[in-house]
């Protein structure tokens, strides 16, 4: 649960910073003055970094839920397995020990 914390917050960080790093040194004058007047086209990262924002984080619950299903699945058709396994063990200790076996029930989670 911790590692999708962190997948979802560097999910929701990572455009961001990608966007900085790649439009930082543009935004910023620092020609005319020592003040670090912010550029007038800062406007562009906001306008790309909230859709890519978005974008990102939505693909990754898309994934996450799709996943989730996957892991349900197959963890339903292995206790199926199981099941089947421990019947068959069963009969066939029982038919070469001529003893009953009897197995407690598996606890599911």
């Amino acid at each position: 649960m911790s590692m999708k914390t962190l997948a979802l917050l560097g999910a929701f960080f990572l455009p961001g910073t990608f966007l900085s790093s790649l439009f930082s040194m543009p935004f910023f004058d620092f020609s005319s003055d020592m003040n670090g007047s912010v550029s007038r086209h800062i406007w562009i990262y906001f306008v790309l970094m909230a859709p890519l924002t978005l974008i990102i984080v939505g693909s990754w619950l898309l994934f996450d839920r799709a996943s989730r299903n996957v892991t349900e699945e197959d963890t339903a058709e292995t206790e199926k397995r199981i099941q089947a396994l421990e019947t068959k063990i069963t009969k066939r200790i029982a038919t070469r020990t001529g003893a009953r076996v009897n197995t407690l029930p598996v606890a599911t989670v």
